[in-house]
């Protein structure tokens, strides 16, 4: 069986705007578009849907919260507020908790899997189900950033060279490229930078109350 391709180009709502912004610069660099407004409008226009495209997926949470809400109906799971602790465990800041404390707070708070104390909450199957989405969603989100991420940045560099506006030089072309690219990287960085610490959370906790997520 072959092994698929964890940054292969995925077909959603993100990926879907970013062809948009490719196409639409596609239109104006190879079209015979007579109106030097209208070519440079829609080459403006492509590189702006790409970034847009790039806040999607930033809006793009593996947290669920209406899930997670029906989840803290029954027991006031806070997967959010433990998230935050996490956080928190691998901060290097002044102040920051320990792993060994965090740990002791879901021991002391939850049951571990499969195990039962009446003093203590229990994880359902609904909670392990929710920590397994979350987890996929996360790695499908870094997959995404992690696939968009180059051809985002050629469609920027091809479409900065196409613009046709008199006062742009090469040289403030080329700078107009580092700061789009800068911007572009910065963002792609926080995205999976992000989705990477809650990957190790939901493994971490889920190593503490000994919860079986499948891989």
């Amino acid at each position: 069986m072959s092994k698929k391709n964890p940054h292969s180009f995925k077909l959603n709502k993100t990926t879907v705007l970013i062809l948009t912004g490719f196409a639409l610069e596609i239109a104006a660099g190879i079209g015979k578009i007579p109106n030097v407004y209208i070519r440079n409008g829609l080459i403006i226009l492509g590189v702006a849907i790409i970034f847009i495209s790039m806040l999607e997926v930033r809006k793009n949470s593996p947290f669920v919260e209406k899930k997670e809400s029906d989840i803290a109906d029954d027991i006031g799971f806070d997967f959010n507020g433990h998230f935050r602790d996490y956080k928190n465990v691998l901060s290097n800041k002044e102040g920051s908790i320990k792993y060994s404390t965090w740990r002791d707070t879901l021991l002391k708070k939850y049951n571990r899997y499969g195990q039962t104390e009446p003093k203590k909450k229990q994880i359902t199957e609904d909670i392990r189900f929710y920590l397994k989405e979350s987890r996929r969603k996360a790695e499908e989100k870094c997959d995404t950033v992690k696939s968009i991420m180059v051809p985002a940045e050629f469609g920027i560099i091809a479409s900065v060279y196409e613009l046709d506006i008199g006062p742009i030089s090469d040289e403030m072309a080329f700078i107009v490229v580092m700061v789009m690219t800068a911007i572009l990287v910065t963002l792609c960085g926080v995205e999976i930078n992000q989705c990477n610490k809650i990957r190790k959370f939901i493994d971490d906790f889920c190593e503490v109350l000994e919860i079986p997520i499948e891989r």
